[in-house]
């Protein structure tokens, strides 16, 4: 049997379930290691048992599922979201308060552009990789994207009428696809995530909830996109 594990935030206590959800047990860094409550927690797409965890000032890594925990460090500013490459889980890239930054060699070395986008804060953050990688990062002023690794930013928000960001989603079989879930305001999508100019359409409402909390594609069956629902 395959042992999966789901991991869920709690304030500033970690969880996990090797169960499929059925129970829960405590693991993770300790709160005085966190600094903070906890932010994110992201799993290896590449390499099973390997997980990383955000808090306010922090990211830790762990590569034996929780057992034992180490800190990540040499980035710029606060974290705030973690992309990991799904095709190569040593290249990473740390969206902060500061800018972008990005390592080749799973977090031992990072690389900064300390360039801001218009707003605050860093909701949503989703990468188009390739040969010259395009990032979306999502603050409270829209959807902004940079094609130089955050050296420069252009708003890419045209079409969508709101502004508050929950998540975003990128579609590994069709390349340039990007979904957008927005708080009161429904889901978006674009094709043409990999153009300079890119336009979105809001899809048909399909749930009932008033927001979607986050959007993930299903890499195992290309074009299965499941969302996650909202806000009461």
């Amino acid at each position: 049997a395959v042992n999966t594990s789901r991991m869920t935030t709690d304030s500033r206590f970690l969880q996990k379930s090797t169960n499929g959800g059925k129970d829960f047990v405590g693991t993770g860094p300790t709160i005085n290691q966190l600094s903070g409550q906890i932010t994110g927690v992201i799993l290896d797409p590449c390499v099973e048992g390997t997980v990383y965890v955000m808090s306010y000032s922090r990211v830790f890594r762990s590569k034996d599922d929780g057992a034992t925990w180490e800190r990540i460090s040499g980035f710029s500013g606060s974290p705030q979201e973690l992309w990991i490459d799904p095709k190569d889980s040593r290249h990473l890239i740390l969206a902060a308060d500061k800018g972008l930054s990005e390592s080749t060699d799973a977090g031992e070395n990072w690389t900064s552009t300390e360039t801001r986008r218009a707003g605050t804060g860093t909701s949503a953050l989703v990468v188009e990789p390739g040969v010259k990688p395009v990032v979306f990062a999502a603050s409270t002023a829209g959807i902004f994207r940079s094609a130089d690794m955050g050296k420069t930013w252009q708003p890419s928000h045209h079409g969508i009428k709101e502004t508050q960001v929950t998540a975003l989603c990128t579609v590994p079989s069709a390349p340039g696809t990007v979904f957008a879930g927005l708080m009161m305001n429904a889901v978006y999508k674009t094709t043409t995530g990999a153009a300079t100019a890119v336009r979105w359409e809001q899809l048909p409402v399909f749930y009932t909830c008033t927001s979607i909390a986050d959007i993930k594609a299903d890499t195992r069956k290309p074009y299965r996109v499941i969302a996650l629902e909202g806000g009461g």
